[in-house]
């Protein structure tokens, strides 16, 4: 409420649309919000709260840690680090090797997102893609942004993006054909585009051991990971380190 009240967040929808082999039906559940700038505004929008009990940086760019009895990030000590990003990630800047073992057993499985523009109005805010084994979700982007503009972006599943993520062309016309098919549109596209999305989505994984001025935070160590997991996950980390 606070986030919306700041223009931060808007809500969005409380149901989506589920497609199998049965047809289209609705499901609901809590209301989704999107981040109105991009999900580091709210970060940055909590962190200066604290702005007269902490120093930060903001937007700078840490090329190195160093974790033995010290922690250092780009040459200056701190009392602990939280890794807040996707393992492979924080192994490329983590300079121990045993944390990088560590950090290599979490895995992530990729998708592919693609998306068009059209003169055709898009009936649905989000669809869940059950019978198709290219496609797993599809957004309005034009409900989702509140701008009424008809883009759809198309989310594959993790097994397409596996076997297409180098063949970007190729996959970009398999995923804009499914989309017009799921959709039962015929649709000539004023733009279109298609990004990968190497760590898109971890699998569940064990909590890598880390010396205890060092932690990770992320839906990783969770059965069903989501926003909602990573969140919980950092209270967690907190208790840890503290």
């Amino acid at each position: 409420e606070e986030w919306s009240r700041q223009e931060l967040a808007h809500p969005w929808v409380n149901t989506f649309s589920v497609i199998d082999e049965g047809g289209i039906s609705n499901k609901s559940g809590p209301m989704r919000y999107v981040a109105s700038g991009g999900l580091k505004n709210l970060l940055f929008f909590e962190i200066a709260k604290l702005k007269d009990k902490i120093d930060y940086f903001q937007d700078y760019k840490v090329t190195e840690i160093e974790i033995n009895n010290k922690v250092r990030v780009d040459k200056k000590q701190f009392e602990a680090v939280v890794l807040a990003l996707p393992a492979p990630q924080a192994g490329r800047i983590v300079l121990n090797s045993e944390i990088k073992s560590e950090l290599s057993k979490i895995k992530f499985n990729p998708v592919l997102v693609s998306w068009f523009s059209s003169n055709i109005d898009l009936a649905f805010d989000g669809m869940f893609v059950n019978n198709s084994s290219a496609v797993n979700l599809l957004i309005n982007e034009g409900s989702k942004q509140r701008d009424n503009n008809n883009i759809c972006t198309i989310y594959s599943t993790h097994e397409f993006a596996a076997a297409e993520i180098n063949y970007l062309d190729l996959a970009k016309e398999k995923l804009l054909n499914e989309a017009n098919k799921i959709l039962n549109i015929n649709s000539s596209y004023l733009e279109s585009g298609i990004m990968r999305w190497t760590l898109a989505h971890p699998m569940p994984s064990e909590r890598p051991k880390m010396p205890s001025n060092v932690a990770i935070v992320g839906d990783a160590f969770s059965d069903n990971p989501r926003i909602e997991a990573a969140w919980l996950d950092g209270s967690r980390v907190l208790e840890q380190l503290a």
